[in-house]
């Protein structure tokens, strides 16, 4: 008797090169501002930590692994590779039949779509365990799924349980709200990711029953083409794929090293209107390159980003405090830092603004403790270690644009106002700013009432 093709691992490891190209073709901005934005710290200290709470070591397991997408096509390998380990093992386990094990891939669509359509609620995720997390969690369960159903001596099954058990220590589950905000539509994907692990036990117990009802069997099979075709048109072909928002993570990136002109650029070769956040920047760019003068007929009136599914957008909250240092206030630019810092962790992109603004200051103990904290990174040391000589040494300060360019506009004189998150009109038109002479810009009144 001629043995049926199994479709399953072939069905997996397409839809995991599907969603590597996705991610590595058109998310890697996204990946690299993830990380960036996602706590991890070397030591003792932040492991015991994240140990107390609901799922301890995976969330640790979790924080580990997104730091790779410092290198993004690091990070996808390594995430396709979670991926297809744990299709393996759910495959091995269940042996689903053919007409329902197209459920095996399933999940990874639903874990796709975070990455694909997060956009700017990746600047106020609290949990920075957010993005593995559920990776890790699909793992632990193929693995107890193996457990439960290949292992046949009861005693080593019990002891692989309580092993299982263990790992997501404690127990009390996980109560945490991973946004700011909290929006329905991004715990959706996790909501229909349990959906799918409980279908595929579904299809698992009616295996008998499939065998003299073919019926059964007949929905399971006919059921996927709707089921994947709306899998692919919502984590694939409505990926958020807003140039202007990658345009201004790598704008962030440019400012830090003080690559004006890259900055410049962005702009000039923007494919939409450029939004508020981008025209600062240039205007800040311009400044710093010596180049405003010639460009006065520039216009400021950006456009604010906007999504479907997402939060309000505050400059605040994204690209503000970068800004802020850029413009020379510098004390606004570590407040807000700091703020947003407490509020949803010392993640390394925070870290670095706080740095830039203690030197400033010459907070130099202070700048000692951000190089320590960067230092315990995986991949930010780099930064801590080329700011460290200049700790002391202010005269030096020439060779890091970015350091440079702030100390000769930096504002001395202490501002006692409130925290306001509609922040351009300050910029622009603030008594002590340096592009009040160089713009006359008009917002609209809900941009200027705090």
């Amino acid at each position: 008797m001629k043995k049926k093709f199994n479709y399953t691992l072939p069905l997996l490891a397409l839809v995991i090169a599907l969603a590597a190209f996705i991610l590595t073709v058109y998310q890697q901005e996204v990946l690299f501002a993830i990380q960036d934005f996602t706590v991890w710290q070397n030591g003792m200290e932040f492991f015991q930590n994240l140990l107390n709470r609901p799922y301890g070591l995976l969330q640790w397991l979790s924080c580990f692994f997104t730091q790779f997408f410092y290198h993004p096509y690091l990070g996808v390998a390594i995430l396709a590779f979670f991926w297809f380990l744990s299709g393996f093992i759910s495959h091995k386990a269940l042996q689903l039949p053919s007409s329902s094990s197209w459920l095996i891939p399933l999940p990874v669509f639903c874990l796709l779509i975070p990455f694909t359509q997060s956009g700017y609620w990746l600047y106020i995720v609290k949990l920075s365990a957010f993005w593995y997390l559920f990776t890790m969690l699909w793992l632990w369960w193929a693995i107890m799924l193996f457990l439960a159903f290949r292992i046949k001596k009861p005693v080593l099954k019990v002891l692989a349980c309580i092993l299982w058990l263990c790992i997501l220590m404690p127990w009390n589950g996980l109560f945490v709200h991973p946004f700011d905000n909290i929006d329905e539509f991004m715990y959706l994907p996790h909501k229909i990711l349990v959906g799918v692990l409980a279908l595929q036990l579904l299809a698992k117990a009616l295996e008998p029953l499939s065998i003299k009802r073919k019926w059964i069997a007949k929905t399971f099979a006919f059921s996927s083409i709707p089921i994947f075709a709306f899998a692919i048109i919502w984590s694939v072909m409505l990926n958020y794929r807003n140039p202007s928002f990658h345009s201004e993570l790598r704008m962030q990136r440019q400012a830090e090293s003080g690559d004006w002109n890259s900055i410049i650029q962005e702009v000039e070769e923007s494919q939409r209107i450029p939004t508020l956040h981008m025209i600062l920047f240039r205007d800040l760019a311009l400044l710093h390159a010596g180049k405003l003068h010639n460009d006065s007929n520039l216009s400021c009136n950006g456009v604010r980003p906007d999504m479907l599914h997402g939060p309000k957008v505050y400059l605040a909250y994204t690209g503000g405090p970068m800004i802020y240092y850029l413009s020379g206030f510098v004390n606004d630019a570590y407040r807000w830092s700091l703020e947003n810092s407490v509020e949803y962790g010392f993640a390394p992109q925070r870290l670095r603004i706080m740095l830039l603004c203690a030197m400033q200051n010459h907070e130099w103990d202070l700048a000692r403790k951000y190089i320590a904290l960067l230092r315990r990174t995986l991949f930010h040391s780099d930064f801590a270690d080329s700011i460290e000589p200049l700790i002391g040494h202010p005269e030096l300060f020439s060779s890091r644009p970015a350091l440079f360019a702030i100390s000769k506009i930096l504002q001395t004189k202490p501002r006692l106002t409130p925290a306001y998150i509609y922040m351009e009109p300050i910029i622009f038109n603030e008594q002590y700013s340096p592009l009040k002479n160089h713009r006359k810009c008009h917002f609209q009144e809900k941009q200027t009432s705090y």
